[in-house]
């Protein structure tokens, strides 16, 4: 063997050390695929991918347990049961996911708990499946999410490879991967991109054969453009692309000092920034629908519209008593005489380099739906509405949203610190460290943002 399991240094964390010098593109490991722990193709999942890989790998160790039969992954299944608890976000507790500060990977790690509880519960209601715990299953799933790799080239299936799964990331891998057939192809995105025919089917895969060729396939972990010397640890990439919640999702760690990606989310979509303006700026009183309900029938000649009864009525009929859907009416309005698509403003973000190039774009929109929805009624309030200089250019809107959401984290950042230290609440020293850990790249961010925008820059 060219690589041995071992702790890394300076850290408890195991991964693969060299035990010899390796040449550039040298292979290190080779695995057959009838080796490789697959799911099924993304068009046969009637489950997430995870808790489906989770059952395989519950059965298999249900298999070697109790009923004595070897496995063909028994050593690597052994090897798993050794390294004991995986720790993602999906084991956090509501204080802890709380304790987060950000609302859009608080949501995003709620959805992720509920879809893996609702697996569990559809698993639970076949006798077949009564062997294993909650928490059982948790672990197992999660041992799939941070090992895991994802290849669309075979009908989007992911792979857990035995021992190539004990590679640690890096920025600065000095390792890669590849499938090699007849012909290679090689990993993206921390996980594998095709650049060469596959085999014709799945089950050819599974049994390490090519039909195409009579060749073997195998998972290879290769060493790097500039090899890996001995006492080395091999480390690959498991994205160059993402952002620290990709890390902090599936694998439980987040990169020290961040990624090239790191964004905050301000708005996911153009109806939630709608939304912060309104909450932010809107007058909160009786008057603004009597206003409203006044210039309806001069909405449509405004946008651009049959200036016809049908359409008037048919504003009137999107135009409720809550203040949402109403406000969503204007912005489709808005959207569509521009020939925009409400995508395009998918996911508004600000980075360490600055604020989303489409963010000034959106901002006009959703000043003019706003300008539709209230009319002068915001501008008789004491020169708050969306004509007035004073407070609702886009720098400043912006600002104030990034100073809500930094004063949010920080707040955040408190509770999880005072939990820790014994209040009671329920967060763990190990989530208190990939909390911490996470919330630093995002007020990072936030500061950095808040000070280009009160600068001028």
């Amino acid at each position: 063997m060219k690589v041995k399991v071992s702790t890394t240094h300076g850290s408890s964390d195991r991964g693969l050390i060299a035990v010899q010098d390796l040449e550039p593109g040298e292979p290190i490991l080779s695995v057959p695929f009838d080796k490789v722990f697959m799911s099924e193709r993304e068009d046969d999942m009637d489950m997430h991918w995870a808790a489906g890989m989770a059952l395989q790998l519950l059965r298999d160790i249900h298999v070697e347990k109790h009923e004595g039969s070897s496995n063909k992954r028994g050593l690597w299944i052994s090897m798993l049961l050794r390294t004991g608890e995986v720790f993602t976000p999906l084991s956090f507790n509501e204080t802890e996911v709380a304790a987060l500060g950000d609302p859009f990977i608080i949501a995003e790690v709620q959805l992720m708990q509920i879809c893996m509880r609702d697996c569990f519960q559809a698993l639970m209601e076949e006798a077949d499946n009564r062997f294993f715990t909650w928490a059982e299953f948790l672990w197992a799933v999660q041992v799939m999410t941070s090992r895991c790799f994802f290849e669309a080239s075979l009908g989007g299936v992911h792979l857990a490879v035995p021992g190539v799964d004990m590679c640690n990331h890096s920025m600065n891998p000095n390792a890669t991967v590849q499938i090699r057939h007849s012909t290679q192809y090689c990993q993206g995105r921390g996980a594998l991109e095709e650049v060469c025919d596959v085999p014709s089917s799945s089950d050819d895969v599974n049994a390490g054969r090519n039909t195409d060729t009579g060749e073997g396939s195998f998972f290879e972990l290769l060493a790097g453009p500039s090899g890996v010397s001995q006492g080395q640890e091999v480390t690959i990439s498991y994205s160059s692309q993402a952002p620290s919640e990709f890390f902090l999702l599936l694998f439980g760690f987040v990169p020290e000092g961040g990624t090239a990606n790191d964004s905050v989310t301000l708005f996911p979509t153009l109806q939630d920034m709608a939304q912060a303006w309104f909450q932010m700026f809107s007058p909160k009183d009786a008057d603004c629908e009597a206003t409203l309900n006044s210039k309806v029938s001069d909405v449509a000649d405004i946008v651009g519209l049959p200036g016809n009864e049908q359409s008037v009525g048919r504003l009137n009929d999107q135009l409720p008593e809550a203040g949402t859907a109403t406000l969503d009416s204007f912005l489709e309005l808005v959207v569509n005489k521009y020939g925009l698509q409400p995508e395009t403003f998918d996911r508004l973000v600000v980075t360490k380099e600055g604020i989303d190039a489409r963010m000034s774009e959106a901002f006009h929109v959703v000043n003019e739906a706003m300008l539709l929805f209230q009319g002068s009624c915001l501008q008789e309030k004491a020169g708050r509405g969306p004509e007035s200089n004073a407070g609702l250019r886009c720098n400043k809107f912006l600002l104030d949203v990034c100073k809500e959401r930094l004063s949010l984290i920080l707040g955040a950042t408190a509770g999880a610190t005072g939990a820790v230290h014994g209040t009671g609440q329920g967060v763990t020293e190990v989530a208190s460290r990939l909390i911490v850990s996470f919330r630093q790249r995002k007020i990072a961010i936030l500061e950095q943002v808040i000070s280009q925008i009160e600068n001028g820059r």
